[in-house]
């Protein structure tokens, strides 16, 4: 949809700042508001931190953008922490479970469409864009996907970002309340830990080419899905177990929090404002039905309320992961089921979106 001049944002203070003094007026409300909650023992601190920030500049008109290398490096990164977690008797407890996981996450894809349908049949926004929109996760290729069905991308990509900032919020207020609660603060990344150089370049070597192959195969969200199935079976096998420095993960989370935040912008904001409503209430009311999920998965398979919540929560993964990899939660458990909800929303929602289109026109 081309942008008229009445669609483009009035120029403020910060619009006219150099592009340089735009991210250092960035960067530093970044650390101010990730500084207030690392003292605070908020959980993924500095990705919630540089979020709030971003939206806050966003919205009061700075323009900025990240390159899209510097979001696959952030995958990359996030992918090989997270295959730190795993371990071979977590990922067969996974697989025991693997009916009962897959129909939570079935009955999770089956909601979100349902969503949809009903926000489309209800006519608040246009053609399938609401099909796309409330698909759960798979942010980019949806929007992407959307595109090539006539749908509207930036409301799609809206409906999808407005989510996964939705449940990076909440998980980090629930996860920050249970540790409050208990007293159990995860411990910083211990120093000697920390693998050698050498190894960190190799594993990010390795996990590069995962990633860019990955990608490559326009496997949906290959950069960060690639280096965690190969960076995690090299550690299953035995061949190579690597800590991340705290020097790569920092800019990960800060990257991460940025690129969702920049994306809410007055412009977009004034575009949706009519469907607002409808997409704030629907993602509430989706939340709520994942939380329902999470319980379940609580009294069948005697999960902790966290890990259930994060393994439930629907979209946002590298959010999820970041919070799962900095909280005492079962890592695997979580990213197993967000990895398995990904690619099946990525098979699944083409296909639903085909069906549900239909059934609206011949309702029409």
């Amino acid at each position: 949809m081309p942008e008229t001049p009445a669609d483009l944002p009035q120029p403020t203070a910060l619009t006219r700042l150099p592009y340089i003094v735009r991210w250092i007026v960035l960067a530093g409300t970044s650390a101010l508001i990730c500084a207030i909650f690392m003292a605070l023992h908020v959980p993924a601190a500095l990705l919630l931190g540089s979020m709030i920030a971003a939206v806050t500049l966003a919205l009061k008109g700075i323009r900025l953008s990240l390159p899209e290398r510097s979001h696959i490096f952030a995958q990359v990164v996030i992918g090989c922490l997270i295959a730190e977690s795993l371990s071979a008797n977590a990922m067969a407890a996974f697989i025991q479970q693997a009916p009962l996981l897959l129909g939570i996450i079935l009955a999770t894809i089956g909601v979100t469409s349902l969503v949809g349908y009903i926000l489309a049949r209800m006519e608040i926004l246009p053609g399938t864009t609401a099909l796309w929109g409330s698909s759960a996760g798979a942010a980019s290729a949806m929007t992407l996907m959307s595109e090539e069905f006539g749908a509207d991308p930036r409301l799609v990509a809206f409906m999808q970002y407005v989510r996964a900032m939705a449940v990076a919020g909440l998980a980090s207020i629930i996860t920050t309340l249970v540790v409050h609660a208990t007293g159990n603060v995860p411990s910083d990344i211990d120093p000697d830990q920390v693998s050698s150089f050498l190894h960190i370049s190799v594993a990010m070597l390795i996990a590069t080419a995962a990633a860019s192959i990955a990608v490559f195969l326009r496997i949906p969200a290959g950069a960060l899905l690639g280096p965690l199935l190969v960076m995690g079976s090299l550690k299953l096998a035995g061949f190579l177990n690597v800590t991340m420095p705290i020097w790569l993960l920092i800019p990960a989370y800060l990257i991460i929090g940025w690129r969702i935040g920049l994306g809410f912008t007055r412009q977009v904001l004034r575009h949706v404002s009519r469907a607002l409503p409808a997409i704030m209430l629907s993602t509430a009311l989706l939340l709520l039905f994942c939380a329902l999920l999470a319980l379940a998965l609580v009294f069948l398979l005697d999960v902790d309320p966290l890990s259930a919540y994060l393994a439930t929560s629907p979209g946002g993964a590298d959010s999820i992961a970041i919070i799962a990899a900095t909280s005492n939660v079962d890592v695997p458990l979580v990213m197993s089921m967000q990895m398995t909800r990904l690619i099946l929303v990525v098979i699944l929602s083409p296909f639903l979106a085909r069906i549900l289109a239909k059934r609206l026109t011949s309702a029409k």
